[in-house]
């Protein structure tokens, strides 16, 4: 990380005022400190022409992963050295330059930023858990998701058993206790939910069908949500399970040394297969067609 120390000092006084992931930060420095190598200097001291031009090359899935981009930059070029170039980057200045090449799969650093653009613990969670592959048949085992389930390291929900990732262990507590939700949309407004203890919520005195088809349309209303209030195309439950599978694959073989069949042979290839929800019998064959292209 270029000029680390100031930027370590950023993080820690930012963090006391805004809620938003220490990742998130992080993954916005590793992001500039290709181009501050180039320049040989910081990203305080970057021109309206070398932001735009470093956006550019950022492949962000969104304009908002852009504008939020400029936001921390600001505040922390602000801190640098007063006025900076940042605080004249608007909408405008960034909507052409995201990319468009139709890669559905996210990164890590862009999950994060997901993350850490969406209003409500548990919209955070619901998102966390599909990267981990915490779904089930009509979304069951996601809708099941309460305080009951966390036993020590492992989240355990109707029969299976998750590890609970450090992310995990953050958002999921927050996310049980909320009883308040920010709402989307042009007029942002505050909602009073019931669903303290567990991650479903609902409205206040208003109670649905309870079925499977409920339980279902209840998470892909909030990925829909989500992606219209992000403006990512590509969000989607599938897309953001597909995503986190494969980040874990990327993992397992970068560890091993093994190509992508021969991982997903081993005893922690399997693991994962079941994790997301893969039938035992073909699950090689199916996920390596799946991920071969990316690799």
């Amino acid at each position: 990380m270029f000029d680390k120390e100031q930027k370590e000092a950023f993080i820690k006084e930012y963090l006391k005022s805004k809620v938003v992931a220490k990742t998130s930060l992080y993954a916005v420095f590793r992001k500039t400190e290709l181009f501050e190598e180039k320049l040989n200097k910081d990203a305080s001291q970057f021109t309206r022409e070398e932001i735009l031009d470093m956006f550019a090359q950022f492949r962000a899935k969104s304009v908002n992963s852009l504008l939020n981009y400029a936001i921390i930059l600001k505040h922390y070029s602000r801190l640098m050295r007063g006025e900076n170039e940042y605080e004249s980057i608007t909408k405008a200045d960034v909507v052409d330059l995201i990319d468009k090449s139709g890669n559905i799969l996210l990164s890590r650093e862009e999950l994060d930023d997901i993350e850490a653009q969406l209003l409500n613990w548990s919209d955070k969670a619901i998102v966390e858990l599909l990267w981990e592959g915490i779904s089930g048949k009509n979304m069951i085992d996601i809708y099941s998701v309460s305080e009951e389930c966390i036993q020590g390291d492992m989240l355990c929900v109707n029969g299976k058993e998750f590890y609970m990732t450090n992310r995990l262990k953050e958002l999921l507590p927050k996310a049980f206790a909320e009883t308040e939700i920010m709402s989307y949309g042009n007029t942002m407004r505050i909602v009073e939910v019931e669903g303290k203890g567990r991650l479903y919520k609902e409205r206040a005195n208003t109670r649905g069908v309870d079925s499977d088809d409920q339980k279902f349309r209840y998470f892909y209303r909030r990925i829909q949500i989500f992606r219209e209030y992000l403006d990512i195309p590509g969000l989607t439950m599938k897309n953001l399970s597909a995503s986190g599978m494969f980040y874990y694959i990327q993992l397992g073989i970068k560890e091993t040394g093994l190509a992508l069949r021969e991982f997903l042979k081993t005893s922690k290839g399997k693991e994962l297969a079941i994790q997301y929800g893969f039938a035992e019998d073909y699950y090689v064959d199916t996920i390596a067609q799946k991920y071969e292209q990316y690799i």
